[in-house]
């Protein structure tokens, strides 16, 4: 990653995100749920072990994070922008996680210890039904004689629903399962932005760079309203990503549940001096 790209806080936090994995091992578990995936590759649970095994790590490095004093809503922000942003697409993984349940996971009261028996008793009888249904599944292809031509494709599981209720219509999601999309793509905002962004002349003279985050709701009807800025970096830099954001065309709205809601979302608009 260019660090001249991103903020230094930025930085720091995807660091000690990485390196909680590096210093707990995680890629020991992660070599661990392939070869289970491996040696029950017709049991689909193997499959929905693989990726439980691989959130839970991204669970454990979002812990050191938090633990080491980053802002947790800041940082939530920060995945949430580079999710949306495919400028740093390359250089992090942050883009391919499950990132509803990582934010629900960080907003969660940690777990006491009776809570923990309670886990242990479940994931035990859960391990227990994982190998027994291997082990049927392996006798059953045993049986028959075309087993060897037949192919199962592991089960990929539905991501976990927001919750909705009778007054989920007018309820601002953060995250939907289908998220709002500006006309044409990112790529269309991204031009959008660079032709209609004009550097602030005191900001220019005062050699103030740096990237304002603002957030706004995309309505019903695709009109993005509500803005307001996350992250500030000069009052003159600040007021022209509004504005500019402000002249934005309407969106194609976000979906949950087959129906059009209200979502949050967030950009980042990137000064940088030549």
């Amino acid at each position: 990653m260019n660090p001249a790209a991103v903020k230094e806080d930025e930085i720091s936090e995807i660091l000690t995100h990485e390196m909680a994995h590096v210093k707990q091992h995680h890629s020991v578990d992660v070599l661990l749920a392939e070869m289970v995936s491996i040696c029950c590759w017709m049991n689909p649970f193997a499959w929905l072990l693989k990726r439980e095994v691989r959130l839970n790590l991204e669970f454990l490095a979002d812990r050191k994070v938090m633990e080491a004093g980053f802002a947790t809503k800041s940082y939530q922000y920060h995945l949430l922008g580079l999710a949306y942003n495919h400028k740093y697409g390359l250089s992090n993984n942050f883009n391919f996680s499950h990132l509803k349940q990582r934010i629900i996971m960080m907003n969660k009261k940690k777990s006491n210890a009776a809570g923990h028996i309670k886990y242990a008793l479940f994931v035990l009888p859960a391990f227990a039904l994982l190998v027994a249904g291997n082990i049927s599944c392996s006798q059953d292809a045993s049986q028959t004689e075309d087993a060897k031509d037949e192919v199962v494709a592991p089960v990929s599981p539905e991501a976990k629903e927001a919750p909705a209720d009778s007054t989920a219509k007018e309820e601002v999601f953060m995250v939907a399962e289908q998220m709002p999309e500006y006309p044409g793509g990112m790529k269309e905002m991204l031009k959008f932005l660079q032709e209609n962004v004009k550097y602030p002349e005191n900001a220019m003279k005062n050699n103030v760079q740096g990237r304002v985050i603002v957030q706004f709701v995309v309505e019903k009807d695709g009109t993005p309203t509500e803005f307001k800025v996350l992250r500030s970096v000069d009052p003159d830099l600040d007021a022209e990503a509004l504005r500019v954001m402000k002249a934005m065309p309407k969106w194609k709205p976000g979906m949950q549940k087959g129906q059009v809601v209200r979502v949050k979302f967030t950009v980042p608009v990137s000064f940088k001096l030549q």
